[in-house]
Parts: C-alpha cells; sequence; structure tokens
C-alpha cells in the first residue's frame, strides 16, 4: 500500500515535471521565433538601406565622372587660352620689332 502510493505520487511528480518541460519549451520556442522575426525585420531593413546606398554611390559616381569630363575640358580650354596667349605676345614683340626697324628708316 506504501508502495503503490510512492508510485502514484513518482508519476504524479513525474507528469508536472513534463508538463513543466513542455511549457519552458514553448516559451523557448516563442523566445526563439520572436529573436528570429526580430533578425529577419532588421535584415529586411538593411537590405532596404543597402539599395538605397548603392543608388545614391552609383549617383555619387556618375555624378564624379561628369565633373572630372567638365574639368579636363577646362583644362584643356586654359592650355588653348595660355596658346593664345603665347601667340599674340610673340606677334606684339614682332610687331614691336618691325615698328623699331621702320622707325629707324
Amino acid at each position: 500500500s506504501v508502495a503503490v502510493a510512492l508510485t502514484v505520487l513518482g508519476a504524479g511528480f513525474a507528469n508536472q515535471t513534463e508538463v513543466r518541460a513542455e511549457g519552458v519549451n514553448t516559451t523557448t520556442s516563442l523566445t526563439e521565433k520572436a529573436k528570429y522575426d526580430a533578425l529577419r525585420d532588421e535584415n529586411t531593413g538593411l537590405r532596404g538601406d543597402r539599395t538605397k546606398l548603392v543608388k545614391k554611390l552609383e549617383e555619387e559616381q556618375e555624378k564624379s565622372k561628369n565633373l572630372e569630363k567638365e574639368k579636363q575640358k577646362l583644362e584643356n580650354q586654359a592650355l588653348n587660352f595660355q596658346d593664345v596667349i603665347e601667340t599674340q605676345e610673340k606677334e606684339n614683340e614682332d610687331l614691336k620689332t618691325t615698328l623699331a626697324k621702320t622707325t629707324k628708316e
């Protein structure tokens, strides 16, 4: 009779332990699902941010490329102007020389 009572009592503890263990597993599953959902949401947000940043980078690279082309044009114009100035200075010197010769004669 005492042995039967202990067996029933032991079985009751075993059932409670199993129920409690199931409750812990459910809580753990919910916690892990919440973590998974949070990480998935963060990942989605980061992918969106990455897409925006890649687009902005491409736009900035295009601007940089256009500015580099404009800079090259301006440098070429500056060289052309320098050539014109040097040519005019040479012509001016030639005219001074011609004028000096004409004045002496």
